[in-house]
């Protein structure tokens, strides 16, 4: 069953489609819970201060693990911190329970956003019961649907996914990357516009390009993974978003924004995560 249906509008006229992204905030019941001795809604709360002081963004991208357990109250928590006025599209990821989603918020689990020049495109890579990622017959289908509408359109198409779709170089987390994400990036070669895909779930900020197709990821919102590590471990780096300035001629900017909070920091001892 589908979480994802519907597409935005974004309404820019703008030759610069300004997004943010945010990622795996892993928000609790409790208010005060926190993750390994960081307080998630907390240091959300920090980051999407910051957004606001920095920038006014078209959408925000949230790509997923929003719960840290599944707990409805989490999507109330983000709907409740994001600025009533904001366009935002949401991902569930593996720490996500869509049966715990509200009816009300199940709208902000959009399929597609469109802009003058680029398609948005929200992949769902959940695989019930699972920590790794995987997409499904019936999102590759979207994933050819909306290369064909962009192709046609003369769009550039950014695509957004929890589980990144290539490892990362930490060996225990390359293990949870989308299983079949290679015949992904097979299928986006037939874009014939700039071809952007952004993820989350890795906690820590990467940039590569794989045949012409730039793949991201961003740093969570709460804590972060030591990078290039053969076991779990912690950055000492701070949480935070995603710039990303996508350009009519399919030109991209993008920069990592952090906060920093000395009150509210993990426990850098700490071996284990799940």
């Amino acid at each position: 069953m589908t979480l994802l249906e519907g597409s935005l509008a974004l309404g820019t006229n703008s030759d610069c489609l300004e997004l943010v992204q945010i990622t795996d905030p892993h928000l609790m019941a409790d208010p005060n819970g926190d993750l390994l001795g960081m307080k998630t809604l907390d240091s959300l709360r920090r980051v999407l201060s910051r957004m606001s002081e920095y920038s006014t963004p078209d959408a925000v991208l949230v790509t997923g693990d929003i719960a840290a357990d599944g707990d409805a109250e989490a999507y109330d928590y983000l709907e409740a911190l994001l600025p009533p006025t904001m366009v935002s599209a949401w991902l569930p990821g593996n720490h996500d329970d869509r049966g715990k989603i509200s009816p009300e918020l199940k709208k902000r689990f959009s399929r597609t956003m469109i802009s003058s020049h680029w398609i948005i495109l929200m992949l769902d890579t959940q695989s019930p019961g699972q920590v790794e990622g995987y997409l499904s017959h019936f999102e590759h289908d979207q994933l050819s649907h909306t290369i064909e509408q962009a192709n046609n359109d003369g769009k550039h198409l950014l695509v957004a996914t929890h589980h990144p779709l290539q490892p990362v170089g930490s060996a225990w987390l390359d293990e949870q990357h989308v299983g079949n994400g290679t015949e992904v990036l097979s299928r986006l070669q037939q874009c014939q516009g700039s071809t952007l895909v952004i993820s989350g779930h890795v906690h820590q900020a990467t940039d590569r390009e794989v045949n012409g197709i730039r793949l991201l990821t961003t740093p969570s919102t709460c804590i972060q993974f030591a990078p290039h590590s053969e076991n779990f471990g912690l950055d000492e780096i701070d949480p935070g978003m995603r710039r990303l300035a996508l350009h009519a001629n399919g030109g991209i900017e993008t920069e990592v924004i952090r906060i920093s909070c000395a009150e509210n920091r993990p426990d850098f001892t700490s071996r284990g995560y799940h």
